[in-house]
């Protein structure tokens, strides 16, 4: 896994690509297939509704991209 990770950081050309690296090995780990996250999106709402509104929509852009795992809204608003 380190022989990996340092080949990709010495292929970036830019600082900005690095943050790409940890994707790219989840994606290309055959430990990572198959194997259920679970993903809790935990919103503490701060005076508006807007907060719960976009918390929601992300919620359901993961559910529909990554049907096979588990993902919770986690809130304290009723």
């Amino acid at each position: 896994m380190d022989k990996e990770i340092i080949k990709l950081v010495q292929s970036k050309k830019y600082y900005e690509e690095l943050y790409d690296i940890p994707w790219q090995l989840q994606e290309n780990s055959k430990l990572a297939k198959g194997k259920k996250l679970r993903i809790a999106l935990i919103n503490v709402p701060c005076g508006g509704f807007g907060d719960i509104i976009v918390c929601q929509t992300f919620y359901e852009y993961l559910k529909s991209w990554y049907p096979q795992h588990d993902i919770i809204l986690c809130t304290t608003t009723p």
